[in-house]
């Protein structure tokens, strides 16, 4: 062919046309009409000035390029060949994005849509002018730092998130968000190399902190939710706890169960037991040397001689001791450390009420074994000089009903667990402790601090665990 329009094939399987080479792929173009390709052609075609811009480089966007001034207000343009009703949808859709919702329900019903967790009540605080978006200035980045926390619960929400598809995000974006975290909290959250991320003790502890932040939303969201429990529970407690842990215990549970009955059953810890394998109580509170693989350990605790103070009683020869019932759990160990001392005794009283129990005690007639958390006010705990044996640690359990499949059981369980742990710190709080104990009291806490679900549901155990290295090291 002759002229402008002459087209030949190359031997680099090229098509050249007006002394422009071009890909053979052209020739297989259907998709374009001749006008078309040619225009197409014309665009792509290689430049041979640099000083002045090419025809079409103004429109990067095509027929879409918008022709409003280059300015902040870029990304705020509508597309240029929009129609008359692209254009009402698209200055709808900015109208919303600019308005100020309020939460949901409301009686505002044009302006609410809120949910539970939000940065800012319209989109374009966070989208300032349509671009990218940041977490409003002044504000915390509360939702944004929840769905990074979250950890899947199961493997398709591994895979959703693997995929962007539980946040909504690409992978790219959530990128922009750690970024903006570590800037946020000027440090680095993550050591990146070759072979991947890591966390920097820094994000170990901000990940510790935000799983505890995400239990107490979801124990709030549960709460809140959840239809108040009605109904009775039957509890068991041995005699001598009940001054010492159930009011707070009653108090606590009353405010977040009001309509719930609780049924106190004060018995021995053998008569708890079997109540609980009958099926007669539904939660119970024991005092044994170790518990069982049923219960969980709330805590371990000195036991120890008690006597009046200022009482001589301890100095009698046999020693007068007051104990319980053959059902009490204390009377096994306290009469076997006697006897393994080749102290002789005598009984002044063996009955299993503790206030009739006590009250040989405070009169100076006997002395008797406690529990450290359980002595009351007017005894005192008798010095390791004393003359009397060392008495071994007890161990409080607790048990609840296999079956009772109650929420409301949960909860005061909950709050149980919740007395018992407060106790136990004020008990280390006072102690004397010093040297390596006080060290290795301030390290456990403060890892219990920075990574809490690493130690849960063991924490009270390791807590308790103190009061035994103690008890080890006094006697």
């Amino acid at each position: 062919m002759a002229g402008d329009t002459a087209s030949t094939a190359n031997a680099g399987g090229k098509i050249s046309t007006g002394g422009v080479d071009y890909p053979a792929a052209w020739k297989s173009r259907t998709d374009l009409s001749p006008k078309d390709a040619a225009r197409v052609r014309a665009i792509t075609r290689k430049t041979d000035d640099f000083s002045k811009p090419e025809k079409f480089e103004r429109m990067a966007g095509g027929a879409a390029t918008s022709r409003k001034l280059v300015n902040r207000d870029a990304f705020s343009n509508f597309s240029a060949n929009l129609d008359f009703a692209g254009e009402r949808d698209f200055k709808l859709g900015d109208a919303l994005f600019r308005k100020l919702w309020v939460s949901s329900p409301s009686s505002t019903q044009a302006s609410d849509g809120l949910g539970p967790l939000f940065n800012a009540r319209a989109c374009q605080s966070c989208h300032l002018k349509d671009g990218r978006g940041h977490p409003p200035e002044g504000a915390d980045a509360t939702s944004m730092f929840l769905r990074l926390a979250r950890p899947s619960a199961t493997q398709a929400e591994a895979e959703a998130l693997a995929a962007g598809q539980a946040l909504n995000l690409t992978q790219a974006a959530v990128s922009q968000q750690i970024k903006r975290l570590e800037e946020s909290f000027d440090t680095l959250l993550f050591d990146r190399d070759r072979r991947g991320l890591a966390l920097t003790p820094q994000g170990e502890r901000l990940l510790g902190l935000a799983k505890r932040l995400l239990r107490l939303n979801d124990e709030i969201w549960a709460e809140m939710t959840a239809p108040l429990e009605a109904g009775e529970i039957r509890l068991g407690i041995p005699y001598d706890l009940v001054p010492g842990y159930m009011p707070e215990v009653l108090k606590n549970y009353g405010r977040c169960c009001p309509r719930v009955k609780i049924s106190l059953i004060v018995q021995t810890s053998k008569a708890i037991r079997a109540a609980l394998d009958r099926g007669e109580i539904d939660i119970g509170i024991v005092e044994e040397s170790a518990t069982d693989p049923a219960g969980e350990t709330l805590m371990i605790d000195r036991l120890v001689w008690v006597g009046a103070r200022g009482g001589d009683a301890h100095l009698q020869r046999p020693v007068p001791i007051s104990v319980g019932s053959e059902t009490c759990s204390i009377r096994s160990p306290t009469l076997a450390a006697l006897r393994a001392a080749e102290i002789d005794w005598r009984a002044i009283a063996e009955i299993s009420n503790v206030d009739a129990l006590n009250a040989t005690v405070f009169s100076d007639l006997a002395v008797t074994a406690m529990l450290s958390c359980a002595i009351p006010s007017g005894l005192e705990i008798l010095p390791p000089d004393s003359g009397l044996p060392a008495l071994p640690p007890q161990v409080i359990s607790l048990y609840l009903r296999r079956d009772h499949g109650s929420r409301a059981v949960d909860e005061i369980a909950r709050v149980i667990r919740d007395a018992f742990a407060r106790r136990a710190d004020d008990a280390v709080g006072v102690q004397a402790l010093s040297g390596p104990a006080a060290a290795a009291v301030d390290c456990f806490r403060q890892a219990v601090e920075l990574a809490p679900e690493r130690f849960e549901p063991r924490v009270e155990l390791l807590r308790a665990l103190f009061f035994q290295g103690e008890y080890a090291a006094r006697n």
